[in-house]
């Protein structure tokens, strides 16, 4: 079985190599394309700064309101479901 699968990628590679690509054009190459030059947009530090400042606020917000709730008693106990 080994030795199947070698000579039919033998067969295969030499297919490629004298019918395919290289026996029409010659050779195979492989080209590239960078692509466009692009500008690569600046970010302000100052924007950087004051998002920083707001995010930072609206974490220190959502552990002030969970802390709140963890502490504050809720109504839940006096919720009577089976009135006599």
């Amino acid at each position: 079985m080994q030795k199947t699968l070698t000579a039919a990628m033998y067969l295969a590679h030499s297919t490629w190599l004298t019918k395919g690509p290289a026996a029409r054009f010659g050779s195979l190459k492989v080209s590239y394309d960078y692509g466009d030059d692009m500008d690569i947009p600046a970010i302000n530090p100052g924007g950087i700064i004051i998002v920083s400042v707001l995010l930072g606020l609206f974490i220190v917000s959502l552990f002030a309101m969970a802390l709140y709730a963890s502490h504050v008693p809720t109504w839940t106990s006096t919720f009577k479901t089976h009135s006599p």
